[in-house]
């Protein structure tokens, strides 16, 4: 902030080149700089001057339109503050900014769910609430859109991934779009697809295998005690030998089995 006054103050500018990481958002703290400006900008007067030159001059009506206003917003920040399940605590610090700090302190990429932990523990090594905490003690070492912080919040929503900050979108981060009824890319590098492909084709293996345990236990169900009943046992074997050879083995009211003659 005190750079921000000073270059305001003195009026001198140099040109200032504001880096960017690979997702186009800005970083360092160049991006700091120009954000504060920014904000500094347009509280000054001079800089965006009313039409008044005193405010004892400006109507009442006009001072109490513009106080409404500003409650109204701050009422609304402050009930949508309430709201969040996860606050992180890089107060004005944009996440960009903070990965780079982290990647660059321990010289190798920062994943999301590592950038997760770091943003949202307070300086004594507690977390933010309960929820960042389940998030945090569930990591699970994948990368992609499934990894940790996938695996535990569920699949992102459209158009922006969760934990990196504004702008960064799922192709983008992850090379990949995904089709709305499963995990299959639809594009990006042919081995991370050919092994996302396998892992589906597994899954939805042992998926039909278990639909099929499920439909033989009710056909079993329904031959054995609705239409066995009602069929004499010399034709029971030809709908279904399996349920004929159980049912032959029951005692029947009679007393004797049914298989005997």
């Amino acid at each position: 902030m005190k750079l921000v006054n000073n270059a305001i103050d003195t009026g001198q500018f140099d040109i200032i080149v504001v880096p960017f990481n690979a997702q186009a958002q800005p970083v360092g703290e160049v991006a700091g700089l120009l954000s504060g400006f920014l904000g500094l900008v347009v509280t000054y007067v001079a800089t965006f001057p009313i039409s008044y030159h005193s405010w004892d001059k400006v109507p009442n009506s006009y001072k109490e339109s513009c106080f409404n206003s500003i409650k109204a917003m701050s009422e609304k920040n402050r009930e949508n503050r309430s709201k969040l399940k996860m606050p992180h605590t890089c107060g004005s610090k944009s996440m960009a900014r903070k990965k780079q700090e982290m990647e660059l302190a321990s010289g190798k990429p920062v994943s999301r769910g590592a950038l997760f932990v770091a943003t949202h523990k307070r300086k004594d090594g507690s977390y933010v609430n309960d929820n960042a905490k389940i998030v945090s003690v569930s990591r699970i070492p994948l990368n992609g859109e499934m990894d940790s912080l996938g695996q535990v919040l569920g699949k992102e929503s459209l158009g922006r991934v969760r934990g990196l900050g504004f702008g960064p979108s799922p192709t983008q981060v992850f090379g990949h779009a995904t089709t709305r009824l499963g995990r299959i890319p639809l594009n990006g590098s042919s081995d991370h697809a050919g092994d996302v492909a396998l892992q589906e084709i597994a899954r939805l293996k042992l998926q039909l295998e278990a639909n099929k345990s499920q439909t033989k236990s009710f056909m079993t169900f329904v031959l054995r005690n609705l239409v066995l009943e009602s069929v004499p046992p010399e034709f029971a074997d030809l709908i279904n030998p399996q349920v004929s050879d159980a049912k032959s083995a029951e005692p029947s009211s009679m007393g004797y089995q049914s298989s005997q003659a």
